[in-house]
């Protein structure tokens, strides 16, 4: 047995028998309360001064003898296991609960409360994280099945019990759930967001956590293509200049909300791929000298606040004055401009990005466009500006994000386009040498 040391202890008065191992330790309480003279910290264990001495060795020798064999048990099956690890063994052969704090079900759940109770606030807006916790609420689902799939309680999972073989089927479970949902990159996204909710339960004292398991599993560049579905310059316009119409059955379709839709997908493209949240959430106020340099909301309140500089164009603009007498409470789009609560902002942003997404897609279906949703303006955008000659590092500051962002979605490096530059670069340094010789 390796130097796992189990004996007495007292807290508060109580009595808990602690596992120490690897100069971390782990306490299991029982319901015996205890003086200090009770334990004898030398020889760590009861006292002979104890006038309660038979009661309490009673009481703990069931416990260091459980937990001796969970032990052994991990020895057997060369396991390499920690102070919390034999805790949270011992519960589960005893058939109580673990350490709440080392349950991963709970990391996931404490992750999504904070999101949904976050709030930002930007010139006088609030807006929470409630849409972010959704991805959350995807992996606690996906976690959840994967319990049910390896036949392992969710409830008693804890931190210490995953290890490479365990995280490498998640892996490959997330993978298999998006074939048969023909999603493309899903799994990457979940089990990175799964890693940042071990990041933070190690931050918060869990230190049986071991991060280096990840590094084992297949980096997403390398693995999910990142080709993106992007219209021409033609069909954009096509898109953009439709003229919206009732359904073929007859039933009066609400014309108004699909011009609506078609207005702000044209603004995103007009106003360097402004995000689709970041369009709903604009005020007129926002509007200085024909220019905005909104704050993203994406990053607003994060470590790393990005803005976005657009000058407006005629065809904005255009827009622009189109809803001013519409649109309520300074918001540019009559879309979240009733609402007063960030719950029925939050909402009816989600609601409205969300059926913006649908009419564009029937309209390219229609019009037999390739497929692309609301956020199909601002890539056009971005592709249409590298291949107008815009370099990474501008276009990242036009679009607020960063360059590394543009490099990986956007920027295709092809052999014809570095033979080009190494050509300029060999025709600026011929004209130089001729100029310094003059």
């Amino acid at each position: 047995m390796k130097e796992v040391k189990l004996y007495p202890t007292q807290k508060s008065g109580r009595l808990y028998v602690r596992i120490s191992y690897q100069g971390v330790y782990k306490d299991i309480p029982t319901d015996k309360y205890v003086f200090q003279h009770d334990i004898d910290k030398s020889c760590k264990w009861i006292s002979n001064k104890s006038k309660n001495k038979r009661e309490l060795e009673n009481t703990i020798k069931p416990i260091i003898s459980q937990c001796q064999d969970v032990i052994e048990n991990l020895e057997e099956r060369s396991i390499n296991f920690t102070a919390q690890l034999i805790k949270d063994e011992y519960y589960a052969r005893i058939g109580g609960t673990v350490d709440k704090t080392s349950l991963i079900i709970n990391g996931i759940n404490q992750k999504i409360n904070e999101l949904v109770n976050k709030k930002r606030f930007r010139n006088g807006r609030c807006r929470t994280s409630f849409n972010t916790s959704k991805i959350y609420g995807t992996l606690k689902n996906q976690f959840i099945s994967f319990c049910q799939y390896i036949n392992r309680d969710v409830n008693t999972f804890s931190c210490a019990q995953l290890d490479n073989k365990i995280l490498q089927e998640f892996f490959l479970f997330l993978k298999k759930h998006d074939e048969r949902k023909k999603n493309k990159g899903t799994a990457h996204v979940l089990i990175g967001k799964f890693k940042s909710i071990f990041r933070e339960m190690k931050n918060n004292g869990n230190t049986c956590i071991n991060l280096d398991l990840w590094d084992n599993l297949p980096a997403p560049s390398k693995e999910v293509s990142r080709d993106l579905i992007v219209l021409s310059v033609f069909q954009m316009y096509q898109i953009i200049n439709y003229t919206p119409q009732t359904t073929r059955n007859g039933k009066k379709a609400n014309l108004f909300l699909r011009q609506l839709y078609l207005d702000a997908f044209a603004f995103s493209y007009f106003c360097n791929g402004v995000a689709p949240v970041d369009l709903i959430y604009l005020k007129r106020s926002d509007i200085v000298n024909g220019k905005i340099n909104p704050e993203r909301w994406k990053t607003s309140g994060g470590k790393k606040e990005q803005r976005q500089t657009v000058i407006l164009k005629p065809e904005a603009l255009k827009i622009i004055e189109k809803y001013s007498k519409i649109s309520k409470n300074d918001f540019v789009f009559p879309i979240i401009d009733k609402y007063d609560t960030v719950e029925e902002q939050e909402y009816f942003e989600v609601y409205f990005t969300q059926n913006t997404s649908l009419y564009i897609k029937s309209l390219c279906k229609k019009l037999g466009f390739p497929v692309v949703s609301f956020y199909g303006a601002r890539h056009a955008f971005a592709t249409h500006a590298i291949n107008a000659g815009i370099d990474a590092v501008r276009l990242a500051l036009m679009m607020g994000t960063s360059v590394d962002m543009i490099k990986k979605t956007y920027f295709r490096y092809t052999d014809e386009q570095k033979e080009l530059d190494n050509q300029m670069i060999m025709e600026y340094q011929r004209k130089q040498l001729e100029l310094e010789l003059a």
